[in-house]
């Protein structure tokens, strides 16, 4: 279906709904009384290693509340593991959760601002079932305070009967092995947006114990000038397996009655570690991959279904993988291993024996570094010669690529380079990219759209998906493309590009309506017309000041890259 002829559709659809008077618009709305859920399937695949899939006896019965936005790092994590899914989908947003997954007459029936009772107590309706689980993997993006009374002590049984458990971004309560050094302060009204545990810290994670989560996944390698953690302390009774260089506690484990516990303290607004759109130029998925792994060690530990020994690592049936820091496989086999004859640089030496793995770095001696490389802060469009610079002052092989990997400038040079933007860049992120020998850096630039030509159909979805750097985005891209959407509102999102603005004060958003519904009630009591006010007077200079400010900071800095539309 053309893009035409979609936008068609849509608006038929549109127009049928109109016709029932469905108000589409704010307000706390009632449901159909259907559990709005939406089924974690596997049919779209990412790149993956398969760690423990198939997993001996079976998969993993695990209860797992994702955020919707990173839902999709549960759909990763049952790649690469067995597992048996039910799944209650919250978000850190309350306004994400609201307008998804209800759909038709149910649309914004899921949640409201100040009351996330709904979705809590489809949580605590698994919990108090006696549908048995091996595992429950649970964020806490509300805190552990926000968890129903029932929800708290259903769980608690269940773990002291032997269900397993992994926190993630653990508070205070009578199950985490990690509890945060500062107490956030506490909320005397019910819960409605993200509880952050506390502050955050930057230092390289180290293992500190021997144990069957962590020893098969190198974690000192993993990209930390992306990450971060919470300054947490282990609670008593638990054994810290990661800690930063710093300290703090990253991962600590427990037993609860007869049930295991894992918590993870690395930042997060879902089940994922958080990172800058920014990192995706600096070749971290295969962090990834070893991060994914981790998580499934420790669901395979609090499942109890860990092997009762390691593997024998030199033994015929193992499967040997030689992958370098670009997710390139150099060299793959089974049985012994030859000695290895690889170019200077960094190298993960991958072993699996059925659903047992081991993962180590290695690092080959003579690799060029690049200590610096430095790009232009403005926006570049065609026809655009770019000065670029690096260290040391070495002959390296420079390139300017858009977003979708076209290469659209090239140049030569010894420390310092000009390249002209010879072709159009059809998006407005990309990246500067310097091969230096053996070494290759990149460095994220903004581009301006080639044209902003009109001529079609425009499928704009303005608000999305993911709040950081997931390796499977491009794929939930092709699946926006699929459907028709044309722009969006994130210019590294290789789209069309739409730019909102924010401005305050033009009519009365439902959610932010508290002073409009006091004035309203005062004037219904009393009849007194002074509560027949604006919050905001259009005429008034400050007023102007403050949405030309507002325009200052959201829209000038985005306006060189062309966007299509401002909103």
């Amino acid at each position: 279906m053309n893009r035409r002829r979609f936008a068609g559709a849509v608006a038929g659809a549109v127009a049928g709904t109109a016709a029932g008077a469905q108000d589409v618009g704010m307000g706390a709305r009632r449901g159909s009384g259907a559990r709005f859920e939406a089924p974690y399937r596997l049919a779209v695949e990412t790149p993956h290693v398969k760690w423990a899939k198939p997993l001996p006896g079976g998969p993993i019965r695990l209860l797992a509340a994702p955020t919707v936005s990173e839902g999709r790092t549960l759909v990763e994590l049952a790649q690469r593991l067995s597992l048996e899914l039910t799944t209650v989908s919250i978000d850190p947003a309350w306004d994400v959760n609201k307008w998804t997954m209800c759909f038709g007459r149910d649309y914004g029936a899921r949640a409201e601002r100040g009351d996330l009772k709904l979705i809590y107590s489809y949580l605590e309706e698994e919990l108090t079932s006696s549908k048995p689980f091996d595992a429950v993997l649970l964020p806490l993006p509300h805190g552990w305070g926000r968890l129903t009374p029932a929800s708290r002590e259903a769980l608690v049984r269940r773990v002291q009967a032997g269900s397993g458990l992994v926190l993630i971004r653990p508070f205070a309560g009578a199950m985490s092995p990690l509890w945060p050094v500062e107490a956030p302060p506490a909320v005397e009204d019910e819960l409605e947006e993200p509880r952050e545990p506390g502050r955050t810290e930057s230092s390289p994670w180290r293992r500190v114990a021997e144990h069957y989560i962590t020893r098969a996944v190198p974690v000192e390698s993993f990209p930390f000038e992306h990450l971060r953690h919470y300054l947490c302390r282990a609670s008593e009774a638990s054994q810290v397996l990661i800690a930063s260089e710093a300290g703090t506690p990253v991962l600590a484990v427990g037993t609860r009655g007869k049930g295991r516990v894992a918590g993870f303290g690395y930042r997060s607004a879902g089940v994922s570690w958080h990172m800058a759109m920014e990192a995706r130029y600096d070749f971290v998925d295969v962090y990834w991959e070893y991060f994914y792994a981790l998580l499934c060690r420790a669901l395979i530990w609090v499942a109890r279904r860990e092997p009762a020994a390691p593997a024998d690592w030199n033994g015929p049936d193992v499967a040997w993988r030689v992958r370098d820091r670009f997710g390139k496989i150099h060299r793959a086999g089974h049985g012994a291993r030859p000695a290895f004859e690889l170019p200077p640089g960094r190298y993960f030496l991958e072993l699996q024996a059925g659903a047992e793995w081991n993962v180590s770095a290695m690092d080959v001696e003579g690799a060029d570094r690049i200590e610096e490389l430095k790009v232009p802060p403005d926006v570049i469009a065609q026809g655009d010669s770019v000065e670029v610079s690096w260290g040391p002052a070495r002959p390296a092989h420079i390139e300017l690529l858009d977003g979708l990997g076209r290469v659209i400038g090239r140049a030569e040079g010894a420390g310092s380079a000009r390249l002209k933007a010879e072709r159009a860049p059809l998006v407005n992120s990309g990246c500067i990219r310097l091969t230096m020998g053996t070494a290759v850096k990149q460095a994220p630039v903004r581009l301006a759209a080639a044209s902003r030509a009109w001529d079609d159909y425009e499928v704009m979805l303005p608000w999305f998906g993911p709040r950081s750097y997931q390796p499977w985005i491009p794929a939930l891209d092709e699946q926006f493309r699929r459907i028709g959407i044309t722009t969006l509102s994130r210019p590294e999102r290789n789209f069309k590009l739409m730019v909102s603005a924010h401005l305050p004060g033009f009519g009365i958003y439902w959610y932010r309506r508290q002073k409009y519904l006091e004035r309203k009630a005062a004037y219904a009591k009393t009849g007194d017309k002074k509560y027949l006010t604006r919050d905001v007077t259009l005429q008034a200079p400050e007023f102007e000041r403050g949405l030309r400010e507002r325009l200052e900071r959201e829209v000038r800095p985005v306006a060189p890259l062309k966007p299509v539309a401002y909103y």
